[in-house]
């Protein structure tokens, strides 16, 4: 009897702890979602498309199509996906994943949440980050076990730029020149976006189909996480399915790739649920 109750009362505090780091898990997210909008910018200002004249010709045709003049300059964005992660380059399995995007335009930052279920009952929670200029990116197993933890480190923090300055596409007057993006045209369908943000600069590859859209996007050189460091790596995103969302037309669905050993390691598929904007 004695051990039965002793096996009862741990199965009980272990069920607490358990609901005890969910919520703390959950607080954490929460909160640094929150703060990102609390502080971003509410200065109104409109669109002008007199700002499109000297841009690269692709990307004039890209800003007519996906915008409207006078329209509202986007300083807050919500995106939720869902969609399938691939873990593993050697593996084909890709587990359902679901997630929730915050993003301010000024301070330019994000948040997202994101739930991989590996199997039935078995998931990792995800946590990235872009805020102060400063990216980190935590992984829980059953938002219990730490699997990764870092937090500004100079590569991080220029991948995590590129992935804001790649999922503008969802908020697309963060392209703007008058947002501090600036084009430089490469072809007759391609050119390069830069931007900047503290002491971190990069830039990203467009390339725009015949409508006008973005259709893909491309960096030679991307740092991805390898163990404890980073490496330099081709990676890509391939955008179609657009779609009128208030005054702004987006992408719906989007496959994103890195190129290892001339290898394309297709890692997440995802569509777009709901978008909301300031």
């Amino acid at each position: 009897m004695f051990v039965l109750k002793t096996t009862i009362i741990l199965s009980v505090l272990a069920l607490l702890a358990f609901f005890v780091l969910q919520i703390s898990w959950l607080n954490f997210t929460s909160s640094a979602s929150k703060d990102l909008f609390t502080n971003a910018s509410n200065e109104k200002k409109l669109v002008n498309f007199e700002e499109l004249n000297t841009l690269p010709k692709p990307v004039q045709k890209y800003f007519h199509l996906v915008l409207k003049d006078k329209s509202a300059i986007i300083n807050r964005a919500y995106v939720s996906q869902v969609g399938e992660f691939r873990m593993d380059e050697n593996s084909e399995k890709f587990s359902k994943t679901e997630a929730q995007q915050f993003f301010s335009t000024k301070p330019k930052g994000f948040t997202w949440h994101a739930k991989i279920s590996i199997d039935a009952g078995i998931y990792v929670n995800v946590f990235d980050s872009y805020i102060d200029s400063k990216a980190g990116i935590k992984a829980k197993f059953l938002s219990v076990y730490t699997v990764v933890d870092q937090f500004e480190k100079k590569e991080l923090n220029e991948a995590a730029l590129q992935r804001y300055l790649a999922e503008a596409i969802w908020y697309p007057t963060a392209l703007l020149p008058s947002q501090g993006v600036k084009w430089t045209s490469i072809d007759a369908n391609t050119a390069k976006a830069t931007i900047t943000d503290g002491d971190t600069t990069t830039s990203l590859e467009f390339s725009f189909n015949e409508k006008g859209e973005i259709s893909s996007i491309y960096s030679p050189n991307r740092f991805r996480g390898v163990d404890d460091h980073y490496i330099a790596t081709p990676w890509s995103c391939k955008v179609s399915n657009y779609v009128q969302k208030d005054h702004y037309l987006i992408p719906q669905y989007g496959e994103v790739s890195w190129l290892i050993n001339n290898k394309e390691f297709t890692y997440y598929k995802l569509n777009i649920q709901d978008v909301q904007y300031n």
